[in-house]
Protein backbone atom coordinates (compact mmCIF):
# COMPACT_ATOMS: atom_id res chain seq x y z
CA UNK A 1 0.00 0.00 0.00
CA UNK A 2 1.45 3.56 -0.64
CA UNK A 3 0.61 7.01 0.11
CA UNK A 4 2.98 9.32 -1.54
CA UNK A 5 4.92 9.28 -4.68
CA UNK A 6 8.80 8.07 -4.03
CA UNK A 7 11.63 9.74 -6.14
CA UNK A 8 11.58 6.90 -9.05
CA UNK A 9 8.28 6.64 -10.29
CA UNK A 10 7.23 5.48 -13.82
CA UNK A 11 3.82 5.01 -15.11
CA UNK A 12 3.59 1.65 -16.74
CA UNK A 13 0.14 1.09 -18.76
CA UNK A 14 -3.03 2.13 -18.52
CA UNK A 15 -5.09 -0.73 -18.66
CA UNK A 16 -9.20 -1.05 -18.06
CA UNK A 17 -11.50 -4.36 -17.17
CA UNK A 18 -15.14 -4.95 -17.48
CA UNK A 19 -17.26 -3.96 -14.55
CA UNK A 20 -17.98 -7.33 -13.47
CA UNK A 21 -14.55 -7.60 -13.11
CA UNK A 22 -13.87 -4.82 -11.12
CA UNK A 23 -9.72 -4.47 -9.36
CA UNK A 24 -9.25 -3.06 -6.15
CA UNK A 25 -7.41 0.30 -5.92
CA UNK A 26 -4.27 -0.12 -3.91
CA UNK A 27 -3.62 3.71 -3.13
CA UNK A 28 -3.17 3.66 0.82
CA UNK A 29 -6.98 4.48 2.63
CA UNK A 30 -8.56 4.50 -0.50
CA UNK A 31 -9.93 0.75 -1.69
CA UNK A 32 -12.34 1.62 -4.09
CA UNK A 33 -13.13 -0.65 -7.20
CA UNK A 34 -11.67 0.34 -10.33
CA UNK A 35 -12.49 -1.06 -13.99
CA UNK A 36 -11.69 1.83 -16.42
CA UNK A 37 -8.16 3.76 -16.85
CA UNK A 38 -6.60 1.17 -14.08
CA UNK A 39 -3.14 2.93 -13.95
CA UNK A 40 -0.14 -0.15 -13.33
CA UNK A 41 2.70 2.50 -11.58
CA UNK A 42 6.07 1.28 -11.05
CA UNK A 43 7.18 3.33 -7.69
CA UNK A 44 10.85 2.51 -6.23
CA UNK A 45 11.01 -0.87 -7.83
CA UNK A 46 7.30 -2.02 -6.62
CA UNK A 47 4.59 -2.32 -8.60
CA UNK A 48 1.25 -0.45 -8.10
CA UNK A 49 -2.42 -0.33 -9.47
CA UNK A 50 -4.33 2.59 -9.29
CA UNK A 51 -7.40 4.14 -10.10
CA UNK A 52 -7.64 7.42 -12.24
CA UNK A 53 -8.41 9.76 -9.47
CA UNK A 54 -6.15 8.17 -6.75
CA UNK A 55 -2.97 7.99 -9.95
CA UNK A 56 -3.51 11.74 -10.39
CA UNK A 57 -3.70 12.53 -6.38
CA UNK A 58 -0.45 11.02 -5.38
CA UNK A 59 1.08 11.40 -8.99
CA UNK A 60 0.31 14.79 -10.38
CA UNK A 61 1.63 14.97 -13.88
CA UNK A 62 3.38 12.33 -14.14
CA UNK A 63 0.66 10.94 -16.33
CA UNK A 64 0.64 14.10 -18.80
CA UNK A 65 4.45 14.24 -19.04
CA UNK A 66 4.36 11.41 -21.46
CA UNK A 67 2.45 8.51 -22.69
CA UNK A 68 2.81 4.84 -20.78
CA UNK A 69 5.73 3.20 -21.32
CA UNK A 70 3.45 0.66 -22.76
CA UNK A 71 0.42 1.41 -24.84
CA UNK A 72 -0.33 4.75 -25.84
CA UNK A 73 -2.99 7.21 -23.57
CA UNK A 74 -6.06 4.89 -24.72
CA UNK A 75 -6.95 2.47 -21.78
CA UNK A 76 -6.17 -1.16 -23.15
CA UNK A 77 -9.13 -3.80 -22.51
CA UNK A 78 -7.69 -6.51 -20.37
CA UNK A 79 -8.65 -10.13 -21.14
CA UNK A 80 -10.06 -12.40 -17.85
CA UNK A 81 -6.50 -14.04 -18.38
CA UNK A 82 -4.60 -10.91 -18.49
CA UNK A 83 -6.59 -9.43 -15.69
CA UNK A 84 -6.33 -12.33 -13.12
CA UNK A 85 -2.56 -12.33 -14.37
CA UNK A 86 -2.72 -8.36 -13.31
CA UNK A 87 -4.12 -9.04 -9.46
CA UNK A 88 -1.85 -11.74 -8.93
CA UNK A 89 1.39 -11.19 -10.34
CA UNK A 90 1.96 -7.80 -11.37
CA UNK A 91 5.40 -7.91 -12.08
CA UNK A 92 4.58 -11.41 -14.57
CA UNK A 93 1.95 -8.94 -16.39
CA UNK A 94 4.26 -6.33 -16.93
CA UNK A 95 6.67 -9.23 -18.01
CA UNK A 96 4.19 -10.29 -20.57
CA UNK A 97 3.62 -6.50 -21.85
CA UNK A 98 7.50 -6.33 -22.17
CA UNK A 99 7.34 -9.64 -24.47
CA UNK A 100 4.31 -7.97 -26.73
CA UNK A 101 6.82 -4.70 -26.80
CA UNK A 102 9.62 -6.92 -28.30
CA UNK A 103 7.88 -8.97 -31.08
CA UNK A 104 5.89 -5.42 -32.05
CA UNK A 105 9.43 -3.81 -32.68
CA UNK A 106 10.66 -7.33 -34.28
CA UNK A 107 7.64 -7.09 -36.59
CA UNK A 108 8.13 -3.43 -37.12
CA UNK A 109 11.47 -3.58 -38.23
CA UNK A 110 10.30 -6.45 -40.50
CA UNK A 111 7.70 -4.70 -41.93
CA UNK A 112 10.35 -1.77 -42.52
CA UNK A 113 13.19 -4.24 -43.68
CA UNK A 114 9.99 -5.37 -46.72
CA UNK A 115 9.50 -1.55 -47.22
CA UNK A 116 12.76 -0.79 -48.34
CA UNK A 117 13.46 -3.75 -50.25
CA UNK A 118 10.02 -2.76 -52.14
CA UNK A 119 11.22 0.88 -52.56
CA UNK A 120 14.95 -0.48 -53.63
CA UNK A 121 13.52 -3.33 -56.28
CA UNK A 122 10.81 -0.68 -58.07
CA UNK A 123 13.69 2.27 -57.65
CA UNK A 124 16.10 -0.03 -59.82
CA UNK A 125 12.82 -1.42 -61.81
CA UNK A 126 12.35 2.34 -62.74
CA UNK A 127 15.66 2.67 -63.53
CA UNK A 128 15.66 0.00 -65.79
CA UNK A 129 13.07 1.27 -67.49
CA UNK A 130 14.15 5.05 -68.16
CA UNK A 131 17.68 3.54 -69.54
CA UNK A 132 15.35 0.89 -72.10
CA UNK A 133 13.37 4.39 -73.17
CA UNK A 134 17.02 6.06 -73.45
CA UNK A 135 18.26 2.88 -75.60
CA UNK A 136 15.01 2.92 -77.44
CA UNK A 137 15.11 6.62 -78.47
CA UNK A 138 18.87 6.28 -79.25
CA UNK A 139 18.24 3.32 -81.62
CA UNK A 140 15.29 5.34 -82.98
CA UNK A 141 17.58 8.47 -84.05
CA UNK A 142 20.43 6.01 -85.45
CA UNK A 143 17.95 4.29 -87.64
CA UNK A 144 16.23 7.47 -88.82
CA UNK A 145 20.15 9.08 -89.45
CA UNK A 146 22.11 6.87 -90.73
CA UNK A 147 19.91 4.76 -93.54
CA UNK A 148 22.79 3.28 -94.63
CA UNK A 149 22.52 0.75 -92.40
CA UNK A 150 19.81 -0.50 -94.38
CA UNK A 151 20.78 -2.25 -97.90
CA UNK A 152 21.09 0.19 -100.62
CA UNK A 153 18.52 -0.80 -102.94
CA UNK A 154 15.68 -0.05 -100.65
CA UNK A 155 17.59 3.08 -98.64
CA UNK A 156 18.89 5.24 -101.43
CA UNK A 157 17.22 8.09 -99.61
CA UNK A 158 14.78 8.07 -102.62
CA UNK A 159 11.97 6.28 -100.72
CA UNK A 160 10.26 6.52 -97.27
CA UNK A 161 8.37 3.54 -95.35
CA UNK A 162 5.53 3.84 -93.08
CA UNK A 163 3.16 1.28 -91.42
CA UNK A 164 -0.05 1.01 -93.81
CA UNK A 165 -4.02 0.83 -91.73
CA UNK A 166 -3.28 -2.88 -92.69
CA UNK A 167 -0.25 -3.55 -90.53
CA UNK A 168 -2.77 -3.38 -87.37
CA UNK A 169 -5.25 -5.88 -89.11
CA UNK A 170 -3.14 -8.86 -89.32
CA UNK A 171 -4.43 -12.27 -89.02
CA UNK A 172 -3.95 -15.80 -88.67
CA UNK A 173 -3.50 -16.21 -91.89
CA UNK A 174 -0.63 -13.98 -91.71
CA UNK A 175 1.63 -16.74 -92.04
CA UNK A 176 0.67 -18.21 -95.14
CA UNK A 177 0.80 -14.48 -96.46
CA UNK A 178 4.51 -14.00 -95.22
CA UNK A 179 5.13 -17.94 -96.64
CA UNK A 180 3.55 -16.80 -99.67
CA UNK A 181 5.52 -13.82 -100.94
CA UNK A 182 8.71 -14.85 -99.86
CA UNK A 183 10.85 -16.48 -102.48
CA UNK A 184 13.56 -17.38 -99.35
CA UNK A 185 11.49 -20.22 -97.24
CA UNK A 186 14.27 -20.02 -94.54
CA UNK A 187 13.27 -16.24 -93.88
CA UNK A 188 9.76 -16.91 -93.46
CA UNK A 189 9.53 -17.91 -89.70
CA UNK A 190 11.45 -14.98 -88.92
CA UNK A 191 9.56 -12.82 -90.30
CA UNK A 192 6.15 -13.96 -88.97
CA UNK A 193 7.29 -13.53 -86.18
CA UNK A 194 8.97 -10.17 -85.87
CA UNK A 195 5.62 -9.13 -87.14
CA UNK A 196 3.72 -10.62 -84.66
CA UNK A 197 6.07 -8.92 -81.95
CA UNK A 198 6.16 -5.60 -83.34
CA UNK A 199 2.27 -5.33 -83.75
CA UNK A 200 2.91 -4.76 -79.91
CA UNK A 201 5.24 -2.42 -80.02
CA UNK A 202 3.36 0.93 -82.35
CA UNK A 203 6.22 3.06 -82.46
CA UNK A 204 8.76 0.60 -84.25
CA UNK A 205 9.22 2.12 -87.54
CA UNK A 206 9.53 -0.09 -90.56
CA UNK A 207 13.34 0.60 -90.92
CA UNK A 208 14.13 -0.06 -87.60
CA UNK A 209 11.70 -3.06 -87.90
CA UNK A 210 14.42 -4.09 -90.83
CA UNK A 211 17.38 -3.34 -89.19
CA UNK A 212 16.20 -5.40 -86.15
CA UNK A 213 16.10 -8.31 -89.06
CA UNK A 214 18.96 -7.44 -90.53
CA UNK A 215 20.69 -8.79 -86.93
CA UNK A 216 18.98 -11.87 -87.48
CA UNK A 217 20.38 -12.39 -90.91
CA UNK A 218 17.50 -11.51 -92.96
CA UNK A 219 18.44 -8.78 -95.16
CA UNK A 220 16.65 -5.44 -95.30
CA UNK A 221 15.81 -5.89 -98.75
CA UNK A 222 13.98 -9.13 -98.44
CA UNK A 223 12.31 -7.19 -95.32
CA UNK A 224 10.72 -4.37 -96.67
CA UNK A 225 9.84 -6.13 -99.86
CA UNK A 226 8.06 -8.36 -97.85
CA UNK A 227 6.06 -5.88 -96.12
CA UNK A 228 5.66 -4.12 -99.28
CA UNK A 229 4.05 -7.21 -100.98
CA UNK A 230 2.07 -7.80 -97.78
CA UNK A 231 0.64 -4.01 -98.11
CA UNK A 232 1.85 -3.52 -94.78
CA UNK A 233 4.06 -1.08 -95.67
CA UNK A 234 3.62 1.62 -98.31
CA UNK A 235 6.80 2.88 -99.61
CA UNK A 236 6.50 6.53 -100.61
CA UNK A 237 8.83 9.43 -102.25
CA UNK A 238 11.27 10.67 -99.77
CA UNK A 239 10.14 14.21 -99.09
Amino acid sequence: MISAPEPESHLLSIVEVSHANRIRCQADGCGHSVFKRIHVVLDNGKFHVLGSQCFATLYGGLGTVAAPYYGGGAARPLTDDERALLVENTARFIEQLENERIENERVAAVHEAERQQAELVSATLEAERQRADREMISARQKNTTQISDVDPAFASGKYRYIWSSSWWKSSGALFENVRAVLRRPMHVDLIYRAIVEAVRQPTISPIEFATRLKAAGVPSDVTLQCLCDLKLVVRGKSI
